[in-house]
């Protein structure tokens, strides 16, 4: 039994104090869980061996099964000891998945084993404990990080042969309220470990051990209990460790890998996310930021096993309890839909508006556009008055989108619908777009739209042609790619239509070859075809060798294979200048290119 172990002995009568406030002298009153362990021990027989298992349990993991477990979560060597890992182990065949705690120390109980404590140069070795516990008694107890160390600290194995499981004795009692020491690097943390890239925390050298497992642990605090079944963590890992199979560790230098997210203990200011983060995970963080301590009473009864790497952000919303008092509209009107109750639906629609009105805010439109794609609020609602239909929209948008309404507001719209969005719907959108041309020929251009009333609208919108261009070449790249041939089309269209000297623009901007190239990445065809057009709208003949050498001297043309194949194109009634077509194509690529390579030598 725990009471056995020499080390126990040493400290007994001490009060160790735990990062939660509790102590971990477990005689003392109150409520205690004895857990069952299966353990292993980690180390050297003598100054010539190789590290081992040095004994372990016989349970349901093998010595080869520890030796694995620690070597996978090996966080490098420590510049300090002891230090703490949290690792789990999945799930078997008639067992459930086991969560454990690895402390790495030199070991004053070595001599007690027989087990030599120092190497050849007279450095102390370095041992690992290792407790593995169930995790579904964990769950039924809500045990923390710091209370399970706090048992696991209390015992090892009484001797080398001992095969027995361990118990361990968990205080329950109700921890005292500590203020987190960093909170807002927290909930950052937190929130980044959605992303499912690893977090490496730096600057924390200072930071005592129990203290940086109680800041793991109060990361956990603000994520689903279940979370716990798939963490791996550790106080501390070696930045020249190699292919760390940690999510959360600190270390004293960044590792740089391209693929970790790293944050500062001595700077916990609020951080940007990721770019292409899902925007749902910068919600949560406001929310946490919103929501303050009462986070963690929220998330403590989610003790279903959950797996980091399944933890979409999406799922985490259907557990995350956000404002009830918008839910519950969101909640009502999906139900009056579904009933096909259209009173009832106004009656909803108008809650709504009255609470945009008083309370809309910005933090929380990733959740309400979930909840709004989840009960498919913005689809066609052909049931309901036209008037109650508009009135709906216009309130859905404004509650889950920002305005002026822009690209990628259009995209997470056409994403909530599965579709391009319908009539009705359009038009509340161009209510609310106000300064992307782009965006705008994208809600006009609905699927099977005459092609001439498209133009007329953008007439009508008074969206400038050219501008229109110019902005289709500035961000084609950003647009999805069936996107850019919608606008494309509609924007030389309206640009041959509407200006007098079309001509002259396009001949400015080389005809668009390189946007062409863009706009159907890999598509010569396509590329080709729309190339032709334009030249024969440029030019209507004809089309002479002076033409040809005229057309390729031209320094705003970029001579790509589709511009070289429309002109042959246009000459390929004459095998002699469908010849020069291709070797004034060839010469223009040769300046394009000594240029370029000149440009670049300055540069440098």
């Amino acid at each position: 039994m725990v009471g056995e172990f020499p080390v126990q002995a040493q400290r007994s009568g001490e009060n160790i104090a735990t990062n939660d406030g509790n102590a971990a002298d477990v005689s003392a009153a109150g409520p205690v869980a004895e857990l069952t362990a299966e353990w292993a021990l980690w180390g050297k027989h003598s100054v010539d061996n190789v590290h081992a298992v040095l004994a372990c349990s016989n349970g349901t993991f093998t010595a080869a099964d520890f030796a694995a477990l620690i070597g996978r979560y090996e966080p490098g060597t420590a510049e300090h000891l002891p230090q703490y890992t949290v690792l789990w182990a999945p799930s078997r065949e008639g067992a459930p998945r086991f969560v454990g705690i690895a402390i790495r120390e030199h070991a004053p109980y070595a001599r007690w084993h027989g087990l030599t404590r120092y190497d050849g140069s007279g450095r102390e070795m370095v041992f690992t404990r290792l407790f593995c516990v169930p995790y579904p008694s964990l769950a039924e107890h809500r045990v923390t990080l710091p209370r399970l160390l706090t048992a696991a600290e209390r015992a090892e194995p009484p001797t080398l042969d001992s095969t027995a499981l361990l118990p361990l004795l968990v205080s329950l009692e109700s921890p005292r309220q500590l203020a987190s020491p960093a909170p807002e690097l927290a909930r950052q943390v937190a929130a980044l470990l959605l992303t499912t890239r690893p977090v490496c925390i730096l600057g924390g050298e200072d930071v005592p051990a129990l203290d940086r497992l109680g800041f793991i642990d109060e990361v956990l605090s603000l994520l689903p209990y279940g979370l716990r079944a798939s963490l791996s963590a550790s106080t501390w890992a070696s930045p020249i460790a190699q292919d760390l199979k940690l999510r959360l560790f600190f270390a004293s230098a960044n590792p740089d890998d391209g693929s970790t997210h790293h944050l500062w203990w001595e700077k916990p200011d609020p951080v940007e996310l990721p770019p292409s983060s899902d925007p749902t995970v910068q919600y949560y963080l406001e929310w946490l930021r919103n929501t303050g301590e009462r986070a963690k009473s929220l998330f403590r009864d989610h003790t279903a096993p959950l797996d980091f790497g399944r933890m979409s952000s999406s799922r985490l919303l259907d557990i995350l309890p956000p404002d009830l008092t918008v839910v519950d509209i969101l909640e009502d009107l999906a139900v009056s839909l579904e009933d096909h109750n259209a009173a009832a639906t106004a009656d909803e629609v108008q809650r709504l508006e009255r609470w945009l009105a008083t309370s809309a805010n910005s933090s929380g439109r990733a959740y309400y556009l979930h909840q709004i794609t989840r009960h498919h609020l913005l689809g066609e609602l052909w049931g309901l008055p036209p008037e109650t239909r508009t009135r709906l929209y216009r309130a859905l948008l404004q509650l889950a989108f920002e305005t002026p309404f822009g690209y990628e507001g259009y995209c997470l719209v056409e994403d909530c619908v599965g579709r391009s969005p319908h009539a009705t719907l359009r038009a509340e959108m161009l209510r609310l777009t106000s300064w992307s041309h782009v965006t705008r020929v994208l809600i006009r251009a609905a699927p099977h739209r005459d092609e001439e009333e498209v133009l007329a609208a953008l007439e009508t919108d008074r969206v400038p042609p050219v501008e229109l261009v110019a902005e289709l070449q500035q961000c084609a790249t950003a647009l999805r790619v069936p996107h850019r041939a919608v606008v494309y089309d509609l924007a030389i269209r309206y640009l041959q239509a509407s200006v007098r000297n079309a001509g002259q623009e396009l001949t400015r901007r080389g005809y668009l070859a390189d946007l062409l190239e863009e706009v159907f990445p890999g598509d010569l065809q396509a590329q080709q075809t729309r190339l032709d057009g334009t030249l024969r709208f440029v030019c209507d003949g004809p089309f002479s060798g002076g033409w040809i050498r005229d057309l390729f001297k031209d320094s705003n043309v970029q001579p790509t294979a589709a511009f070289e194949a429309a002109a042959a194109q246009l000459t390929a009634d004459s095998p002699r200048l469908t010849e020069l077509v291709h070797q004034q194509a060839a010469e223009a690529r040769d300046r394009l290119e000594k240029r370029d390579g000149k440009r670049r030598a300055q540069e440098q």
